[in-house]
């Protein structure tokens, strides 16, 4: 349950990251500003994210470093619990 809970926990955050960095610059830098600012007009929760955007990107670098973890843990599990080929 915890795994799976900072596994939605970081795409949460990454995808967060994305919306509120990434894709406004990627739109402004082909020329669709207006859309940015369409967007922003209807999603006010975006001006948030932007102000914020070194929390923003804390928190979705710890959370998929603590992901990159538990998935590490769970391949050596498997990895030692692996039957050896004949």
């Amino acid at each position: 349950m915890r795994d799976k809970a900072l596994a939605v926990l970081s795409l949460f955050a990454s995808g967060s990251t994305l919306v509120c960095c990434a894709l406004p610059t990627v739109l402004v830098t082909l020329g669709l500003g207006a859309v940015v600012a369409g967007v922003v007009s209807s999603l006010p929760w975006l001006v948030w994210l932007s102000r914020h955007k070194e929390w923003v990107f804390l928190g979705a670098g710890l959370l998929i470093a603590g992901n990159w973890a538990l998935m590490a843990r769970w391949e050596r599990a498997v990895t030692a619990c692996a039957i050896p080929p004949r």
